[in-house]
Formats: structure tokens, sequence, C-alpha cells
């Protein structure tokens, strides 16, 4: 009975993972850790379900009383959370996705859609001769949130700068009647297509002060930011051509 409170405690040591995302040695290791611990694994079930879903870690006997609740397999995501579930679902709860399915899951336009990289290391499995590679589509997600939160926080870092302006920089504004604020806001709209609208009657403008001077202006920013810092690698992980 000992042994099955300790199965069920997601905090105890069985369960503790060294590396993430999770392979499928730690697997194994926490397989021979529960046999150590007197939980009886299934380990004919338990190879039939890590061949349906990726993230199965092990099926163990219960005390169930009906038909099919006499097992339960122990699922694993990729940070080493844990679920539960009764032996008895067929595809082990599990949606699984392709490979190229995956990498074209999200809008190409995405800056956190899914990369080649991100699926190094992660557990897949092949279904029915098919020598595909299938994911758990919950991972697939799970690399997809935790790219926009590491974007959000890489942001939120670099929103604020502060550097000294040079005098010549500071003559040219004065020259023209503007404050660095003024040109620097303006080239950052113009360069990034920001379009502020005073008088629309749906689209409400901006309240950050930041609007394009026109198209004119937005195509000669662009054109400037490309051809000063664009290269081959932009493209291929980005997608970005040059825009002349």
């Amino acid at each position: 009975m000992n042994a099955y409170a300790n199965y069920h405690d997601r905090n105890n040591e069985i369960w503790k993972v060294p590396t993430q995302p999770v392979t499928l040695q730690v697997f194994d290791e926490i397989v021979d850790r529960l046999i150590a611990t007197g939980v009886v694994v299934d380990m004919e079930a338990t190879t039939a379900a890590r061949n349906l879903a990726p993230n199965v870690v092990v099926v163990v006997k219960t005390d169930g009383d009906e038909v099919g609740e006499e097992l339960e397999y122990v699922k694993m995501d990729r940070d080493g959370a844990i679920t539960y579930w009764g032996y008895y679902t067929p595809d082990c709860d599990t949606q699984l996705i392709s490979r190229s399915a995956a990498l074209d899951l999200f809008d190409e336009y995405d800056p956190c859609r899914i990369t080649v990289d991100d699926l190094q290391g992660l557990r897949f499995v092949h279904r029915d001769g098919d020598l595909r590679m299938f994911y758990d589509e919950d991972d697939i997600y799970e690399i997809h949130t935790d790219k926009e939160a590491a974007r959000k926080k890489r942001f939120e870092e670099q929103r604020i700068v502060s550097f000294p302006l040079p005098d010549e920089f500071l003559l040219l504004c004065e020259q023209y009647e503007l404050t660095p604020t003024q040109v620097l806001r303006g080239f950052i709209a113009d360069v990034c297509g920001i379009e502020s609208y005073v008088n629309h009657p749906t689209i409400p403008p901006r309240t950050d002060d930041y609007s394009s001077h026109g198209s004119d202006e937005r195509d000669l920013a662009r054109q400037y930011f490309d051809r000063a810092h664009w290269s081959p690698d932009v493209e291929e992980k980005h997608g970005i051509s040059l825009h002349y």
C-alpha cells in the first residue's frame, strides 16, 4: 500500500528528472525505481503503450475490480509534468502529430512557430510501419507557449533603452525643429509599418504615440533597414526577403 501511495505522490523522488526534455533513458530509470519500491510494473503493457504514445512512462498493475481498471499508465510531458490514466484508453489519451505537421502547425509569420531545432531531443513514435516521426501534440503546443513566454520576457527586458546621443544627431534634430524622441519614434513607426488612425470609424488611435509618416516613408525606411542589416540567415530563419 505504501508503495502505491508513493507512486501517486508527484513530489516523490521516484519522479525526479535531471534533464528537459525528458528522454526514454530517464523513463527506464523511473521504471527501475518504481520496481525497487514495490510497485508492480506490467512491462508488456508498458512496451505496447510506449509504441502508441511517446510520453508514456510506465504501465502499473493496480487493484481495480473491473476489466481494464487493473492497469494504469503514467504520462510525463517534456517538462516532467505527470498525469495518470486508466489503461483502457486505447490511444493513451494522446493526439499524435507528424513532424511535418508540427512544423506547419502555426502560421509561417508567427515568430514563435515550431522549428526543426525545437524538435531535437523530443520523444516520438512510429505508427503501423510508418517511418515518419509522430509527436505528442500537447508537447508541440507546450513548446510554442514556452517560446511565446520567453519572447515576451525578452521583449520586456529590451523595451527600455538608454544611450547618449551624438552632437551631430542633436544638431540635425535642432535644424529640423524636432526633438530626438520625435525623430526616433517616427523612424521606428515607419520601419515597422506602424499606423495610428486618428479619425477611423472603427479603429481607435494608438496610445503610445507611434505613427508612420506615410507609405513612401515606410517603404524607404524599410529599404534602408534591409540594406543595412539584412543577411541570408535572416531570410532562412524568419522568411524575410529584401524589400528592394
